[in-house]
């Protein structure tokens, strides 16, 4: 009698809800065909709409961001331990922004967050804003999935045998459709440990 392969095991979830900023890794998502509930709703922009790259995001990462989409709540941490909080739906001027693959709508979020953020990065120039829906700020593919395998080949290539997969920024990209869903760490049916790995930022 064959043997049926083992089901895979989700063993955790990484998300931002503000592009280019610090990872969460919250316990549990909720999932539909278009992406992550809250995931990438918000970015940093030029003031002409034109999206950051390379370096220009390097002084967003440290900043540690958690939203509560049902509440419309957002907090940023920046690395000094100060903090802003605040209702993050209070959107006005509408931009286009270019991103690698595609255009999306913004509208500026002018107040409390745009200000500490351009303090922090020491630059006037930066707009937040919130990405209108059902657009998403993130990569072509609003879900990445890697496997253990993935994470342990990159690390064999890297030189480091223990590389930690909740540490990785690496990831599978997975297109399928998904029905709406809230998910725990547990069983699912998500890539392979064969899946080759593409490095995913932003």
């Amino acid at each position: 009698m064959a043997t049926l392969p083992a089901m895979p095991t989700v063993t955790g979830f990484t998300t931002t809800p503000v592009k280019s900023m610090a990872l969460t890794r919250p316990d549990h998502i909720e999932l539909s065909k278009l992406g992550c509930l809250g995931d990438r709703r918000f970015l940093c922009v030029r003031s002409d709409g034109r999206r950051l790259s390379g370096i220009s995001k390097a002084t967003l990462m440290p900043i540690r961001p958690t939203y509560d989409a049902s509440a419309e709540r957002l907090t940023l941490t920046f690395p000094d331990g100060s903090r802003v909080d605040g209702i993050a739906n209070d959107a006005g001027e509408r931009l286009t922004v270019e991103l690698f693959d595609r255009a999306i709508s913004v509208r500026v979020l002018n107040g409390p967050f745009a200000d500490a953020i351009r303090t922090h990065a020491r630059d006037d120039t930066l707009v937040f804003a919130r990405v209108v829906e059902p657009g998403y700020g993130g990569g072509p593919h609003p879900v990445s999935v890697i496997s253990r395998a993935s994470v342990a080949d990159v690390g064999r290539h890297a030189g480091d045998e223990h590389l930690d997969p909740g540490d990785s920024g690496c990831s599978s990209r997975s297109t399928a459709s998904t029905p709406t869903k809230r998910m725990r760490g547990k069983a699912g049916g998500f890539g392979s440990a064969e899946r080759p790995c593409a490095s995913a930022l932003g």
